[in-house]
């Protein structure tokens, strides 16, 4: 739902769960969702705690426990704790899928 002050979480009976408003809210995916503040993105868990600070360029949802982040550096993952899983440096990178990911591994500059 789109509030007074951005996107926040509702449960089924309407109650208002977490926000406060963000400029845009992901669905939940594997317990995770990507939140937008001040033009960067950041995830944060089911019940609305940050896993990171909003400081990645963009984000993806998570897919078998990984998800993309945008770094200066090119495209990388971070796991569900938002801690670096696979360092940033390609230049695109698709979600895993039966435990592969298909990267570019072309130089990013």
């Amino acid at each position: 739902a789109q509030g007074e002050e951005g996107y926040i979480y509702l449960n089924s009976t309407g109650e208002e769960v977490f926000g406060p408003g963000y400029e845009l809210i992901y669905p939940l995916t594997d317990g995770r969702a990507g939140y937008q503040e001040d033009g960067l993105w950041g995830f944060m868990d089911s019940h609305g705690n940050r896993i990171t600070k909003a400081h990645f360029g963009l984000v993806w949802d998570f897919k078998e426990g990984f998800a993309r982040a945008y770094f200066a550096e090119g495209i990388g993952f971070i796991d569900r704790d938002g801690r670096l899983a696979i360092a940033p440096g390609y230049k695109d990178v698709r979600d895993f899928s039966e435990g592969y990911a298909r990267v570019q591994v072309e130089p990013w500059f």
